[in-house]
């Protein structure tokens, strides 16, 4: 399965990065949504066998290895806006409208809703809303009703 998840990332990258070789295997949409059905299994079976009955230690762990990247990614994204201040990737738009969306960029929390009413226009890491969506995830895995 590591495989199948590793072919499923490639082709999300490829779409991401308009790859039309790629996208026209099974398409970047479907991809994500696959690989995140096998990663709920992959997460349901790691809660059970190194977490059970212990969700904050569960979600630390799956802060600690999430956060400090994503908080990595967006350090090299105001780099690279310093570096080419023209903004011709359309990356830092949050900053010229009146709503800006600080805490859902910083916290990761949310940025799936927000980029689903209001498009992924005003997210400093547009691609980050999956990662919101796999944190409701794993907010939800701990819950009775999954166990």
């Amino acid at each position: 399965m590591g495989t199948v998840r590793f072919l499923l990332a490639a082709i999300v990258v490829g779409f991401h990065c308009q790859f039309g070789v790629i996208h026209q295997t099974i398409g970047g949409l479907a991809a994500v949504e696959v690989f995140y059905i096998i990663s709920g299994f992959y997460m349901a079976a790691a809660y059970e066998r190194h977490y059970p009955g212990r969700p904050a230690a569960f979600f630390a762990s799956r802060f600690a290895r999430l956060y400090p990247f994503y908080l990595a990614v967006l350090a090299a994204t105001f780099a690279l806006h310093l570096w080419n201040p023209a903004n011709e990737s359309g990356i830092f738009n949050s900053l010229r409208t009146d709503e800006r969306p600080y805490v859902i960029n910083l916290s990761l929390l949310g940025l799936d809703l927000y980029s689903a009413m209001h498009s992924t226009t005003y997210l400093l890491v547009p691609q980050a809303w999956s990662i919101s969506a796999e944190i409701v995830f794993y907010a939800l895995l701990p819950a009775p009703c999954f166990s």
